[in-house]
């Protein structure tokens, strides 16, 4: 089988290797689909950490090809979960599996999607209705962490929501949020971005123009874009008693600048959101059910040789996902 293979430089070489063994309890998965996520794009930077040589590619979809479980059966279509927790640790033990000392995950530190096989566990699998659109699933990952992104927020209906950064992960949030009756106002300074989210009917404004909107105050910012100036602009604008999510990846070495007096003089609430706990039966319900747009956002369509050169720079659009 073909497979994409990351080296500890950052280059990634497509190779044939031998297909996977499939032992008892894991699954053998003939990849249809994966998205290219911002994670994969730091792991090549350098700017996230992976065990190298590395086969890439956590946002996955296919069709069970070999199974050794009793609850998976070949010819299915699935997505992977790709987080996988020790259940013995002390996180574990309190039910933030997501913040398991020993969490292992698929395309990081085991190989993961830029290959024609993946074999995973039988416990990450989750089924595809039969009537969707198999590469819809790319999305499931990166919608289970939205998922539980809005979860840690807690708003109410109604509430005015800036998020600074459209792309996959910001328009995702944006859909969840207005289901819930947030009033959503985006912030992305790429202009094709800003064409498409403006057509799903979202309020897009470029930092610059949103300078422009004055004293105006937000319920809930929330950081997609993964900057230490983000976080800086949103204690800014965030009303008093509000809240600022960091769900953004940023650079380890990126610090802001923050003043204890403001988070306690305006009570402002900031919170993290990492991955996806219990999360990911939601958002393929909901990939099942069509109830998220998708399809505006899957732009960028590579084919396997693409792999290396689209690792190396910016999507086109919104969502750069190879097709097997």
């Amino acid at each position: 089988m073909l497979a994409a293979v990351t080296y500890q430089n950052g280059q990634t070489e497509v190779v044939s290797r031998a297909n996977p063994e499939v032992g008892p309890g894991f699954v053998a998965i003939r990849v249809a689909a994966a998205g290219i996520c911002g994670t994969d794009r730091h792991i090549v930077h350098g700017a996230y950490p992976a065990q190298f040589p590395r086969v890439l590619g956590h946002e996955i979809t296919g069709v069970v090809e070999k199974s050794e479980s009793a609850l998976i059966s070949p010819g299915q279509a699935v997505v992977i979960d790709p987080n996988i927790p020790c259940y013995a640790c002390d996180m574990c033990h309190r039910g933030e599996v997501h913040l398991c000392r020993h969490r292992q995950a698929v395309g990081v530190d085991m190989d993961g999607g830029f290959q024609e096989v993946v074999v995973v566990p039988e416990e990450q699998v989750y089924v595809l209705d039969p009537s969707v659109p198999i590469e819809r699933g790319i999305f499931a990952e990166p919608l289970s962490c939205c998922l539980h992104g809005v979860d840690r927020l807690r708003l109410k209906a109604g509430a005015r929501v800036a998020i600074v950064g459209l792309g996959p992960i910001g328009m995702l949030l944006s859909f969840l949020l207005s289901a819930q009756g947030s009033k959503i106002v985006g912030i992305e300074e790429n202009r094709e971005r800003c064409e498409i989210a403006r057509h799903n009917g979202l309020n897009v404004f470029s930092p610059k123009d949103m300078e422009d909107q004055g004293t105006s105050q937000f319920d809930a910012i929330v950081d997609a874009a993964g900057s230490a100036k983000v976080l800086e602009w949103a204690l800014t604008k965030v009303r008093v008693g509000g809240s600022i999510m960091v769900f953004g990846v940023a650079h380890p070495q990126d610090m802001a600048y923050i003043s204890p007096y403001i988070l306690y003089q305006k009570e402002i609430t900031l919170v993290g959101a990492y991955t996806n706990p219990f999360t990911m039966s939601r958002a393929v319900d909901l990939i099942n059910a069509n109830k998220i747009d998708l399809v505006s956002m899957m732009t960028e369509r590579i084919s396997f040789s693409d792999i290396p050169q689209a690792l190396q720079r910016s999507p086109k659009g919104f969502k750069t996902f190879v097709v097997l």
